[in-house]
Formats: structure tokens, C-alpha cells, sequence
């Protein structure tokens, strides 16, 4: 492992792999955006010390094999210096189950062929989100995906709020939802609304004497 650069100029330490400054200065950017506008919500947070290191150095300040591999831990935030090869595995792994409109989507905003680098980048700010709860070792399978649940919610509502022209790029067609119309009423009949009810045996279309 080589003598990590420290840098400074944020409100929290952060330390780069040699060569890797430029890289580690961005990142530490996003995650003072980050960090400020969580502190609307939550004044007292604090986050640890960030890492920006490359692969010779991942294994000494990494908790997780993987490099390249974002975590939060109690005393420190890991990324990878470099683009991390297992995201073009993870690419591979959804390619078959794409439509052709995602795959537009996909080369809109990652170009093409895809390099989903930026989306890796983002994910400084969902570690940050961690901070928001304890970081600790719960091995129960609700906490780990409720915590998981509110980093996501934070860097959407980060991207949302803060870096907004990211989640533009995406366009209209990021959402898939499809929401289904329901049928004109007839002549005389009121539209039904979203929720589903039974009739209950007084209640019929006439709308009985008071109503004629």
C-alpha cells in the first residue's frame, strides 16, 4: 500500500491514492453538496473521513473485497479511484431484460456504449445516507433493507433537489410506470374512483325517489 495524499478543504478529512486528486476532489465536492443538504434535515450530521483510492490501496482501507464498491463504515467512506470493472458485469447481467425504450434511455444518459461511471460516482452521496442511522453491523434482513431503503431515498431527493439536471437527462421515459384510465361513465352514471367497493344491498344505480 502506498502513502495515501491527504487533502483539504471540506468539512471532514479526505485522503486519495497518488495521482489520484483530481478524481478524489470531485468526489469530495458532491459530498459536501450532499452533506449540506441533509443538514437542513439533520443539523448534527457528521460524516467520517472519505477515501478516493485506487486498486494497490484498496484492500488497506476497504472492508469490502469487491474494488471499487462504495460503503460507509463507522469511521470512514470508501471509492474506488478508478472505473470499477464489476459495474460492466452488473450491466451484463440486465442487458436481456431491457426494452428497446431502456436501452434508449440507457445511451441517453450513459452514452454509447454505456459507461454507467456516473452513476457510480453518485453513490457517495446514498453512503452518506447511511449516516442518517447508525452505521453498525445489524446482520437482520429488515434493518439492512430499511437502511438501504433511506440512503436511496436520500440521494433521490438530493438529485432531485440538488443536482436536478441530472435527473433530467433521463428524460420521460425513466418512468414506467403506466397508469391504467378507467372507462368514461355512462349517460347518467358517476365515475368510480381509484379504490374498489362492493355494493352493499341498498345500493343500486337508481338513484331512488329523492333523487328523481
Amino acid at each position: 500500500m502506498s502513502e495515501l495524499t491527504d487533502l483539504e478543504g471540506w468539512s471532514f478529512p479526505v485522503h486519495t491514492s497518488p495521482g489520484g486528486e483530481v478524481r478524489a476532489r470531485s468526489i469530495a465536492d458532491q459530498a459536501e453538496r450532499m452533506k449540506g443538504w441533509l443538514t437542513k434535515v439533520a443539523p448534527d450530521l457528521v460524516i467520517p473521513d472519505l477515501y478516493v483510492v485506487g486498486p494497490d490501496d484498496w484492500d488497506g482501507v476497504a472492508t469490502i473485497p469487491v474494488y471499487g464498491m462504495p460503503h460507509a463504515e463507522p469511521d470512514r467512506i470508501v471509492v474506488g479511484q478508478q472505473p470499477a470493472a464489476f459495474w460492466d458485469v452488473v450491466l451484463a447481467s440486465v442487458e436481456n431484460y431491457l426494452t428497446e425504450e431502456d436501452w434508449a434511455a440507457l445511451r441517453r444518459v450513459y452514452g454509447d456504449p454505456p459507461d454507467i461511471g456516473g452513476f457510480a460516482d453518485l453513490l457517495v452521496s446514498h453512503e452518506i445516507g447511511h449516516y442518517l442511522h447508525t452505521v453498525d453491523d445489524t446482520k437482520h434482513p429488515t434493518s439492512f433493507w430499511l437502511r438501504e431503503l433511506l440512503a436511496n431515498l436520500a440521494l433521490q431527493g438530493y438529485v432531485s433537489e440538488v443536482e436536478p439536471e441530472l435527473e433530467a437527462a433521463s428524460g420521460p421515459s425513466r418512468r414506467r410506470t403506466t397508469v391504467a384510465r378507467a372507462p368514461k361513465p355512462r349517460r347518467g352514471e358517476k365515475r368510480r374512483t381509484s379504490g374498489r367497493r362492493t355494493r352493499g344491498p341498498r345500493e343500486s344505480n337508481d338513484p331512488g325517489p329523492a333523487g328523481r
